[in-house]
Order: C-alpha cells, then structure tokens, then sequence
C-alpha cells in the first residue's frame, strides 16, 4: 500500500511538470511565479518578445542603427570640429591672399611707372646727348671760323629742343 501511495504521488508530479511544460511552465516553477513565457527572451533587465522572419530583421536593423549612431557621435563632432576648423583657414588662407594680391598690385603699379619713369630718363638722356653733341659741332664750327655750318647747326638745335619740348609734355 504503501507502494501504492508512493506511485501514484510520483504520478501526479510527473502529470503536473507535464502540463506545466505545455502551458510553457518549467518545472519547479509555481504558478505564483512570473517567469516569461517560452517565446520570450530574457535579458538581465528586460523581456523581449521574439519576433519572426522580417520583423525580426526589421528590429534587428534598427537596433544596430542606433548603435552604430550612439559610436558615430563622438565621430561626427569630432568631423564637424575639424570641418569648422577647415573653413576657418580657408578664410584665413582667402584673407591672406587678398592680402597678397592686393600687395602685389602695388608693386606691380610701382614697378610700372618705375619703367616709365626710366623711360622718360632714359629717352631725356637720349636728348640731352643730342643736344651736347650738336653744341660741340656749332662750338668747332666757330673755332674753325665757319659761320654758315655754325648758323645752320644753331637752327637746328633750335627745332631738336622745341620737338622735345612737345614731346615732353604730350
């Protein structure tokens, strides 16, 4: 009797982890228990609900999306720090050669009228030697007591000194 009493105490657990495990219970557990049931997954904080095929896929795309945006933060402030940090010296490097340019129109203006100014020096050079060597033919022509060359020397010189003359101020 015994027996009896002991086989069928062993039956009933047995019935009772039985139906347990269909209703997704484990063994051991009570019903006071609130365990997930076997279509969940457990984390240490939270239950999740399995999910199948696309929407599974779907979830598992955007869970990697967020990782991947709360790793690139640091990365894209990083990248618009250095972007900001570009276009301050692009500015600057701008500002610098406006700079330069603007110098070097100035020595390229000063430089020009430096070659007309040497021109003009060099061309009044040019007259005054002109004019030395026409005085010294006038100045030999009276050592050599030869009026007319000298007279017609003179004249001449005259019309050179006006023709600079007009030159000069045109």
């Amino acid at each position: 009797m015994e027996h009896l009493s002991l086989l069928l105490s062993l039956l009933t657990l047995s019935s009772a982890a039985t139906a347990a495990n269909i209703h997704g219970k484990r063994e051991g557990e009570g019903e006071d228990n609130l365990s997930p049931p076997s279509h969940c997954h457990r984390s240490e904080n939270f239950v999740s609900f399995r999910r199948s095929g696309s929407s599974q896929k779907r979830h598992w795309i955007c869970t990697q999306k967020r990782r991947m945006t709360r790793k690139a933060k640091p990365s894209i402030k990083r990248l618009k720090a250095e972007i900001k940090e570009m276009n301050a010296q692009q500015k600057r490097i701008k500002d610098r050669r406006r700079v330069v340019k603007r110098k070097f129109e100035q020595i390229e203006a000063k430089h020009d009228q430096l070659k007309r100014e040497t021109k003009i020096i060099m061309q009044q050079n040019a007259n005054t030697q002109l004019r030395l060597h026409s005085l010294s033919k006038i100045l030999k022509a009276r050592q050599d007591r030869d009026f007319v060359t000298a007279t017609d020397l003179t004249q001449s010189l005259r019309e050179l000194i006006l023709k600079q003359n007009k030159q000069r101020h045109t």
